[in-house]
């Protein structure tokens, strides 16, 4: 990992399964949805984690795909080896009304 942003976006797509659980309980238990949200999520945190690193043209687009990718990849991992299963993810997907 040789740039700062996809660094950034590592460390903060391994926080971001919390985040989007809170954020599905808003809405319906609709798969698509619930998919788009975590997408969209790791786009987010890929472009700002960019933004900050001032890579965010078309010259660096190797940087801003890495960065959405790393995002993607670490939040995917801990979601599915730690957080569905746990306690707290139980108790956010009871607020689902």
């Amino acid at each position: 990992m040789s740039n700062y942003s996809e660094l950034l976006s590592f460390v903060l797509g391994l926080f971001l399964p919390p985040v989007v659980e809170f954020v599905k309980t808003k809405f319906s238990d609709n798969k698509i949805i619930h998919y788009l949200i975590a997408l969209g999520s790791c786009f987010v945190i890929g472009i700002i984690s960019t933004l900050i690193e001032g890579k965010f043209n078309t010259t660096d687009l190797d940087t801003i795909v890495g960065s959405i990718s790393l995002a993607l990849v670490s939040s995917q991992s801990v979601y599915n080896l730690y957080w569905r299963t746990s306690k707290i993810a139980k108790k956010i997907a009871n607020l689902r009304t």
